[in-house]
């Protein structure tokens, strides 16, 4: 993405891109457990989306097929226990990826009482060829995407391999993904964003720390024709392919 070059359009690029989320959603778990956050580049500065709302909240819901009653998506006893659901979730899918015991006492029973609020109502299907009895809710609130997201939870833990869920290997990024290479050696939640920023920076370090040697050997090669200039157009579009700016993409809603 080309950064506009007005210094005042650059900054509020920049603000909005650190406000950005990651365009990898693959797991209904993860994604929920993900739409609270921690500033990639260090900043410290939290972002959480169901408690911020606007468009990237109903992406979320959008995204995963998860269509609120009226008036549901904004309810704020209905966010509150969302967010609690949210924090259980990821310490019982940390707890499963590390294989350790899933502490069951405290938030497995604060999981159980949101998801048991849910009511379903028996309704006759008529649709099809053959009439059939399915289950409905009686309201589609917060609880019910609770429950729909712990169902896709369990069956991830069910199916799948717990050395392949991860947390993304930049200590200021919270994102927890779900590796599907073929050899499980992924490390980033997007390589685009946590793993470009961390290898830039790498690369940074690496090129202070060896900049005295390169300036010791310009000055000597100073004499010969020709070697000065070389340096000076060296030393002038290094920066240029070593600082891109790596920022997290913005999906569309």
């Amino acid at each position: 993405m080309r950064v506009p070059r007005n210094g005042l359009n650059v900054i509020l690029h920049i603000t909005s891109m650190r406000r950005a989320v990651h365009n990898a959603h693959a797991e209904p778990a993860t994604d929920f457990v993900n739409t609270t956050w921690t500033d990639h580049h260090g900043s410290g500065q939290v972002f959480d989306v169901l408690l911020e709302g606007g468009a990237r909240r109903k992406q979320f819901l959008a995204l995963w097929g998860y269509r609120l009653d009226p008036g549901a998506e904004a309810e704020a006893e209905g966010l509150d226990a969302a967010c609690a659901a949210r924090s259980a979730l990821r310490s019982v899918l940390e707890a499963w990826a590390a294989r350790r015991a899933i502490p069951r006492p405290r938030v497995v029973a604060e999981l159980n009482a949101i998801i048991r609020s849910v009511r379903p109502w028996p309704e006759l299907n008529t649709a099809g060829k053959v009439p059939r009895l399915h289950f409905e809710p009686a309201c589609h609130d917060w609880a019910w995407v609770v429950s729909q997201v712990v169902a896709a939870a369990a069956h991830l833990m069910a199916t799948g391999d717990p050395r392949r869920l991860k947390s993304c290997a930049n200590p200021n990024c919270t994102w927890l993904f779900y590796d599907d290479s073929a050899n499980v050696s992924r490390r980033w939640c997007d390589p685009a964003a946590c793993g470009n920023l961390l290898k830039v920076r790498a690369h940074r370090v690496r090129r202070r720390k060896v900049a005295p040697v390169r300036v010791g050997v310009r000055r000597r090669a100073s004499s010969i024709r020709g070697r000065s200039f070389a340096w000076w157009i060296y030393d002038m579009t290094t920066p240029l392919w070593c600082s891109r700016r790596t920022e997290r993409p913005y999906p569309a809603p």
